[in-house]
């Protein structure tokens, strides 16, 4: 687990058997994306493997971006049947899992020779992306050199009502090598949906529209 003040923002729930890890369930907390916690928690795990002697991390079946990246070796996934062959309502049961497995996984294949799967995924995510870009409103980010004369009100990002901030101010955290320590939080009374982020070394106005 990883954690930001007290507040967990990364788990991983991993298996263990033997000499090898197997990496089976891992979250984050969006709002730090710009932080690459993933990558972090799973540097973090390594070094437990070394100190503990593991020998294999597993990151399991599944061929993605990520995983390419860390690995130094795949292998094929494997489906094994166990049924008792003195059974014919056994034998019989078991050849037809077998049957309908070896066809799904052929058709699979044959979905991926002609990039079906690239296909899927691209459309999905592209419906993914217009779903949210919809019920997103555009954000504008302007840079200030000083703090703006007219009235400002303080707020607490912790505050339900202003959780949307929180992506936006841990990105600028990022990029201005600030913490929450040295960042305050404004909203301009006579403009609409507009806010301040105010750290030591640089300050923003951030507008919704």
């Amino acid at each position: 687990v990883i954690f930001s003040d007290k507040k967990p923002i990364s788990f991983y729930l991993n298996l263990l058997h033997n000499k090898t890890v197997y990496g089976y369930v891992k979250t984050y907390d969006i709002d730090y994306s710009k932080f690459s916690i993933g990558f972090i928690s799973f540097i973090q795990q390594l070094r437990w493997c070394f100190e503990n002697n593991i020998e294999v991390y597993d990151l399991l079946k599944g061929n993605y971006a990520y995983k390419n990246k860390l690995i130094d070796q795949e292998f094929y996934y494997q489906k094994h049947i166990v049924y008792n062959s003195k059974s014919l309502l056994s034998t019989i049961y078991a050849n037809f899992i077998f049957t309908k497995t070896r066809l799904f996984y052929a058709a699979v294949n044959v979905l991926k020779m002609l990039n079906i799967d690239l296909l899927y995924h691209k459309l999905k995510n592209n419906l993914y992306k217009n779903k949210i870009g919809s019920n997103t409103p555009k954000v504008v980010i302007t840079n200030l050199s000083k703090k703006p004369n007219e009235q400002l009100d303080q707020i607490d990002l912790n505050d339900e009502a202003f959780r949307f901030l929180k992506r936006i101010t841990y990105k600028f955290l990022y990029h201005n090598d600030e913490s929450m320590e040295t960042v305050e939080l404004f909203k301009f009374n006579k403009e609409v949906n507009t806010y301040l982020i105010s750290g030591k070394k640089q300050m923003q106005k951030v507008t919704f529209q």
